[in-house]
C-alpha cells in the first residue's frame, strides 16, 4: 500500500479507499476537489479487539516466553512459576472509540470490573455498555490489573503515557497495546519492563518495521506481534479510478 500523499496533480474521478487513517494520506486539497475519500471505519474493530484479547491472556499465563523456552531450553515449570487468569481481574481501557467498545463484550465473560479514562467519551455510551468511568490516567493506571492502550494517535497524546503511569500498574499486572505505538514513551517502557514486575504485549510500535536491535526483542516478559491486529487474511488496498 503506497504510504506517501496521493499527487494533487492527478484529480481523482471518484473514490479512494484507505486501510487505516487517511490524514496523512490524502491532502486536503484532493478532497476540495471532490475526492471521496473513504476507509475501512469501524469495521475491524472486533478484528483488533479480539487480539487484544488474545495478548492478554498470553501475557497473563506467560504464553509467549514458555513457548519459546520449551522449544530451545527445554524448559518445564517449577514451584516459582507465574500463571494468571483474567477472570475477576479490574481491566483499564486508555480510550473507549470503536475497539474498546467492541472488546467489551468479549472481557463481559471474564469480569465486570472494567474501567476507561477518555475524557470525550459521553456517560450514556459508558453506561450502555457497563463501564465505569474514571477522570485521569493516575487513576486508571493504579487501580488497573489489566491495562489496554487505546488512545488515539493525536498531537495531545504523544508521549501521554510515561514513565510514572507506567510504574503504578500494580505487581504481576498487564500492559498491552494495540493502539498506536507514540502514545507511550516506549523508553520509559523499555526501563519499566527490564525490572520484570510486569507483563507487556506489543502489536505497535513508534518505529515500524520494528528494528532489528530494538530492546523489546530482548526481554523474556514481553510478547511482540509485527502490527498483526487488524490483519484478518486481506491486505488493505488503495483503489482509484482515474479521468
Amino acid at each position: 500500500m503506497a504510504r506517501s500523499p496521493l499527487p494533487i496533480s492527478n484529480p481523482c474521478a471518484t473514490s479512494v479507499t484507505l486501510a487505516g487513517s487517511v490524514r496523512k494520506l490524502v491532502p486536503r486539497e484532493l478532497v476540495a476537489q471532490g475526492v471521496l475519500v473513504t476507509n475501512w471505519g469501524n469495521s475491524i474493530a472486533a478484528t483488533v479487539a479480539e487480539c487484544a484479547l488474545m495478548l492478554i491472556l498470553m501475557a497473563l499465563r506467560r504464553a509467549s516466553y514458555w513457548a519459546i523456552a520449551m522449544h530451545r531450553e527445554g524448559a518445564w515449570k517449577d514451584k516459582s512459576t507465574m500463571t494468571q487468569s483474567l477472570r475477576g481481574r479490574r481491566v483499564g481501557l486508555h480510550g473507549f472509540g470503536a475497539i474498546s467498545q467492541a472488546l467489551v463484550p468479549m472481557l463481559k465473560p471474564f469480569t465486570d470490573q472494567i474501567q476507561t479514562c477518555s475524557p470525550h467519551v459521553p456517560d450514556d455510551i459508558l453506561a450502555a455498555h457497563g463501564v465505569k468511568r474514571v477522570n485521569s490516567l493516575e487513576e486508571l493506571f493504579s487501580t488497573s490489573e489489566v491495562l489496554v492502550e487505546l488512545a488515539a494517535a493525536t498531537p495531545e497524546n504523544y508521549h501521554a503515557v510515561k514513565e510514572a503511569h507506567l510504574r503504578l500498574i500494580p505487581e504481576g499486572g498487564v500492559f498491552v497495546n494495540v493502539g498506536r505505538g507514540c502514545v507511550t514513551d516506549e523508553a520509559a517502557l523499555v526501563r519499566v519492563a527490564r525490572e520484570g514486575k510486569i507483563q507487556i504485549a506489543l502489536d505497535v510500535f513508534e518505529q515500524e518495521p520494528l528494528p532489528p536491535d530494538s530492546h523489546f526483542r530482548t526481554l523474556p516478559n514481553i510478547t511482540l506481534l509485527p502490527i498483526w491486529a487488524a490483519r484478518r487474511g486481506i491486505e488493505g488496498a488503495i483503489a482509484v479510478r482515474w479521468r
